[in-house]
């Protein structure tokens, strides 16, 4: 038998943040090694905060190859690299499912729910609570210490603006009525990394409320949620990863039901349309809708660079300069809202899908 043990690791902060962002903005991925690490004792000497470690229950292959009545030896080869492929993929849930939600990375997911430079406390704060109370609704485990919430939040937001990861405005004349917080764009781009670490937890109520919103009326249909959380699904199959124990009527009901707990759904008990949103629910939704904006201006400003293709052939590399300029361009423009859609990695994984769908072809060149 071979037993695999789903392992956790979590950071408050992680020194590593300038290497992810050189990766994301078409920089090669550097591996890590020794070296590095003596080399970098002066980043080791500052705080981190925390580090979280936890593990998930053991998954052994044999009890899952009975399970699923497979062997490996009489399967044709893609049935063999599916089963592989689900294996690793089971693994990989159960790591997201051992995670745990720290302030940073709360903190770092509420920032970017806006479009903007900036964002007022008072919004901040009204989104980072939407976005706590469905997590804690939902059992979703936190670090100890958000057991003190508005503490370590307010820590955490000095954190970030202590390492000039985001700045604080201000005003000669004290005619603000409250802070607001301000966000380079390259420091967006940071702070998303923090945001993908906890985004597996969000992932069923952003469908949901993207669903939601797409239908532009607050008698929404249940059908149509189920329908378009398939899709998305299946859209995004190569940035996550899913629970295949859990079907997409389970998944939509629960996010649904704290909704409802929440008070930013009313039932109407009326077939396909059992609920009625509410103007909280309406900013909720958004709220729920902005954890994914990002990925959807990626692959949109992917699928407008195939008018590049339908003049010439591009190789990998030259096609990949084309998307980041183009990307780069479009933001300028402001037809993309977030310079974090601006993404090496979200790039590749839109080509990949689109790829697989037969929307643009690849060939070897002979």
């Amino acid at each position: 038998d071979l037993v695999f043990i789903p392992t956790s690791i979590c950071y408050d902060r992680i020194p590593e943040e300038e290497s992810y962002l050189k990766e994301i903005s078409g920089g090669a991925k550097v591996d890590e090694n020794l070296g590095q690490l003596v080399r970098a004792r002066r980043f080791l000497k500052k705080r981190y905060g925390r580090v979280y470690v936890q593990f998930a229950e053991p998954l052994s292959l044999r009890q899952y190859l009975e399970r699923f009545r497979q062997e490996p030896g009489k399967m044709h080869p893609k049935e063999r690299h599916a089963m592989y492929r689900d294996f690793a993929y089971r693994i990989i849930n159960s790591i997201n499912q051992a995670s745990l939600v720290t302030p940073h990375a709360l903190v770092a997911i509420a920032l970017l729910s806006t479009p903007r430079h900036g964002i007022s406390m008072a919004e901040f704060k009204e989104t980072c609570k939407a976005f706590y109370d469905f997590l804690a609704a939902r059992q979703v485990r936190f670090s100890r210490t958000l057991g003190n919430y508005d503490l370590v939040i307010g820590e955490a937001l000095t954190d970030l603006e202590r390492s000039k990861l985001v700045g604080k405005l201000k005003d000669a004349d004290y005619d603000l009525e409250e802070e607001v917080y301000t966000m380079e764009e390259s420091k967006r781009l940071t702070l998303e990394y923090y945001k993908n670490n906890v985004i597996h937890f969000f992932l069923p109520a952003a469908y949901a409320s993207t669903s939601i919103l797409a239908q532009q009326t607050f008698q929404f249909s249940l059908a149509q949620i189920l329908e378009d959380v398939a899709f998305m699904k299946n859209f995004f199959k190569f940035e996550f990863v899913y629970d295949s124990e859990v079907s997409d009527e389970d998944l939509v009901v629960e996010v649904l039901e704290v909704f409802e707990e929440m008070g930013w759904l009313h039932p109407i008990g009326q077939d396909d349309h059992p609920y009625l949103l509410t103007h909280k629910g309406m900013k909720a939704a958004h709220f729920f809708h902005s954890v994914l904006r990002n990925y959807f201006e990626g692959y949109w400003v992917v699928l407008r660079a195939f008018k590049y293709l339908s003049k010439k052939p591009y190789t990998d590399r030259e096609f990949s300069k084309k998307v980041l300029s183009l990307g780069q361009k479009a933001l300028n423009l402001q037809l993309i809202e977030r310079p974090e859609s601006v993404s090496k990695i979200i790039f590749g994984n839109a080509l990949k899908y689109y790829l697989e769908k037969g929307v643009v072809e690849k060939r070897i060149a002979t």
